[in-house]
């Protein structure tokens, strides 16, 4: 699973690739808020 995350402070984007476990936690934590 790859996860786009976004680094404000580079203004960067960047892939990085998860567990499919951990992809789906940080999906939903950074979503859901």
């Amino acid at each position: 699973c790859s996860l786009l995350v976004i680094d404000r402070g580079k203004q960067a984007i960047r892939e990085i690739q998860l567990h499919v476990d951990d992809c789906a936690y940080q999906y939903e934590n950074q979503f859901s808020s």
